[in-house]
């Protein structure tokens, strides 16, 4: 007698997963920081989205899944560097 077994295990939290959540919890910061003081956005976004470089760089390493959510968290973060220089930049 044969049984199928399906794996429910959470998968392990990689590198890639905490790139990615530092780049969303920079690209929310970057917008809502600009309303709690004046530069807020950059003072509390860049940070975050320096780590989402550097951590998703080191990510794409490993292959896989964490490519993927590797090269996400560079994407983000670099979106979230631009959006004040280009905001600046547009006379906001």
């Amino acid at each position: 007698m044969s049984t199928n077994h399906i794996d429910v295990a959470p998968a392990r939290w990689r590198l890639a997963h905490t790139a990615l959540a530092c780049g969303i919890a920079g690209l929310v910061l970057s917008f809502i920081a600009w309303d709690w003081f004046d530069w807020g956005g950059i003072a509390l976004g860049y940070p975050l989205a320096i780590v989402a470089v550097a951590a998703g760089l080191r990510a794409r390493r490993d292959g896989g899944s964490s490519r993927a959510l590797g090269t996400a968290a560079v994407a983000l973060g670099i979106i979230v560097l631009l959006i004040p220089l280009v905001w600046i930049a547009a006379g906001g």
